[in-house]
């Protein structure tokens, strides 16, 4: 089942696009000069991290194990997201308090909440990632039920992943990545590349409001 998944048209398609986003990228931020405050440091950290979960996603999904490719999703949208709040919306103290233990006191919801009211986008992707994905990929990260359940089928245990799940999931990894990609330039204030990531962005998602 899990070879059969990795193999089929549609999923090999996602798997060529997210493949030619991340060497896009890869060729893009490559050898980027960092700012020395501590804020971009934070920040640029959380985006390089999430650029390196997009990539470990390709590599999971061409070996064919899904399953944990699955579970980096998650991680991919939360270092991106820290990463705008961080940028955004957190204050010396929130920076101080993030460096010794973290985000723990703030969840999706309200980095989510925070982040649209500062750059007012409410009703932005971050509320549908909210409302329609977060509990799902959390659930792929976690071992919640949503994940085992795909761990069965008719007459067999194992891998059972709905190819339109699978290629739909690659192409957020797609997304999200090019997102975080794109932030990482501009905090790095390398604006030429930067626009060049938000373009093809939106050469991936045409139909994404501006």
């Amino acid at each position: 089942m899990m070879a059969a998944v990795k193999d089929d048209d549609r999923v090999v398609a996602a798997l060529l696009e997210l493949r030619d986003v991340v060497r896009f990228i890869d060729k893009n931020t490559g050898g980027m000069a960092i700012p020395g405050d501590h804020r971009s440091r934070l920040v640029l950290g959380c985006f390089d991290l999430a650029i390196e979960h997009q990539a470990g996603i390709l590599i999971l999904v061409e070996h064919g194990l899904i399953g944990p490719a699955y579970a980096l999703l998650r991680c991919l949208v939360d270092a991106t997201v820290r990463g705008m709040w961080l940028l955004y919306c957190a204050s010396v103290d929130d920076l101080q308090t993030f460096q010794r233990d973290g985000l723990h006191y703030k969840g999706f919801k309200a980095l989510a909440t925070e982040l649209e009211a500062a750059t007012a986008t409410t009703g932005s992707a971050l509320t549908t990632l909210h409302e329609c994905l977060w509990s799902i990929m959390s659930d792929y990260t976690h071992t919640g039920f949503q994940h085992v359940v795909r761990r069965s089928g008719d007459g067999f245990t194992g891998p059972n992943y709905p190819v339109e799940e699978v290629t739909g999931n690659l192409r957020i990894a797609a997304s999200i990545g090019l997102v975080a990609a794109t932030f990482l330039a501009h905090v790095a204030m390398e604006l030429d590349v930067a626009q060049a990531l938000l373009e093809r962005s939106r050469k991936l998602n045409p139909n994404a409001p501006p």
